[in-house]
């Protein structure tokens, strides 16, 4: 019982790392969109 909790726990916990990487990369994504937004607005 104890090891089916563990086991469960720990494939939901790697599936959450999963989408945070996700998240993260989206993130950095973003930012280089408004930066790039940013120095195409000063540039105008």
């Amino acid at each position: 019982m104890m090891i089916r909790l563990v086991t469960a726990y720990m494939t939901i916990e790697s599936e959450s790392m999963k989408e945070l990487k996700e998240l993260q990369e989206d993130i950095i994504h973003a930012k280089a969109y408004i930066q790039e937004r940013k120095f195409e607005e000063t540039q105008r």
